[in-house]
């Protein structure tokens, strides 16, 4: 049992190891597990960083996550626009078989885009494409989006 925790320690498991004391840090180098760990760590910041620009570029909703590597990971954050109806927008995603969590928040509406290491460009990408189009649908019916646009 103790032997699973110290690996677990020593490879990175639920921290980089660069964490780790200096002295420590050739035991963890000597473990092969520590370079899987670090190559799944650096593949989900590849995708935050491509769902950041694909969903900012692509739908222009405003980042409502951090983009520190120290604060970032496999959850990115979207404030939604004025105007549009978490419920419309789950269900709407739902039925399009794309599901992502509409925060509901008080002073604001968040779309959270999740992956891991396994999750594809492709399926980011069909994900963003479903956004986008639900978005600016639900802004063209919605008068708070119109009165927006407006000035008003």
């Amino acid at each position: 049992m103790w032997a699973v925790f110290l690996v677990q320690i020593f490879s990175g498991a639920n921290f980089p190891v660069t964490v780790l004391p200096k002295w420590l840090l050739p035991i963890a180098l000597a473990l092969p597990l520590t370079y899987g760990f670090d190559a799944i760590r650096c593949r989900i910041a590849e995708l935050a960083e491509y769902t950041r620009q694909a969903v900012g570029e692509g739908v222009g909703l405003r980042l409502a996550s951090s983009t520190a590597p120290s604060l970032s990971g496999a959850m990115t954050a979207f404030e939604c626009p004025p105007g549009v109806v978490a419920a419309q927008l789950r269900h709407q995603l739902w039925a399009q078989r794309v599901e992502i969590p509409i925060i509901e928040r008080p002073d604001r509406l968040l779309v959270r885009v999740s992956h891991h290491f396994y999750t594809t460009e492709a399926e980011i990408d069909y994900a963003v494409a479903r956004i986008v189009a639900e978005v600016e649908r639900l802004r063209a019916i919605s008068p708070l989006w119109a009165d927006r646009l407006a000035g008003a």
